[in-house]
């Protein structure tokens, strides 16, 4: 059974259902699946941290251990360097960063098992209220790992910059955002604590 949300509708009261995150077991097939041009398991094997081109984070310890196992294994490709996964966990400094909240979430289609599951986060930056799109399953994943980071979006240029996640000072992922009308954005429901 597939049930469709308007692309622009987010809903307050779904915030509360957790999307399910890749575990450390997990991680070294979702990078395989992942590789494209690069062999992201063989680069987060080399570099400890996992992307896939979309997001990145600093793997925990049963993550490097699940990786490096599973990389020994095949042979691999062309690999993201240490200064290229890095890149992407700095912060801009001449970007301004506020903490962002989760205010909604959208769920595109209905599970076969009929649980419903977000497939989108609609955060909100608190210090300007812009919003931000951004993948349910790549802040779980993150969240999974660092349940005590703080995610940071940019105060201008929100959708072209990444969302940070800062965990005792340290930028421990970034998720790419969508690129979306945000004036077209509506959100519907109750406000819903998370």
């Amino acid at each position: 059974m597939t049930q469709s949300t308007p692309a622009n509708v987010f809903s307050r009261d779904l915030i509360v259902v957790k999307p399910a995150h890749v575990t450390a077991g997990q991680l070294p097939k979702y990078l395989e699946r992942a590789s494209t041009r690069y062999d992201f398991l063989q680069s987060a094997a080399k570099t400890g941290i996992a992307t896939d081109g979309r997001m990145a984070f600093r793997m925990t310890r049963k993550d490097i251990a699940s990786v490096k196992t599973a990389s020994e294994c095949r042979a691999g490709g062309k690999t993201v360097t240490k200064e290229m996964a890095e890149g992407v966990l700095q912060k801009n400094p001449k970007t301004g960063y506020s903490d962002a909240i989760v205010i909604g979430a959208q769920i595109s289609h209905e599970a076969l098992s009929g649980r419903r599951v977000p497939d989108l986060y609609l955060l909100e930056n608190t210090r300007s209220g812009r919003p931000t799109v951004v993948d349910a399953k790549f802040v779980r994943m993150i969240q999974a790992r660092y349940p005590h980071a703080i995610m940071q979006v940019a105060n201008r240029k929100a959708s072209t910059t990444p969302v940070l996640f800062f965990d005792g000072g340290e930028i421990v992922g970034a998720i790419m955002p969508f690129v979306c009308e945000v004036k077209h954005l509506l959100l519907q429901g109750e406000p819903v604590s998370p």
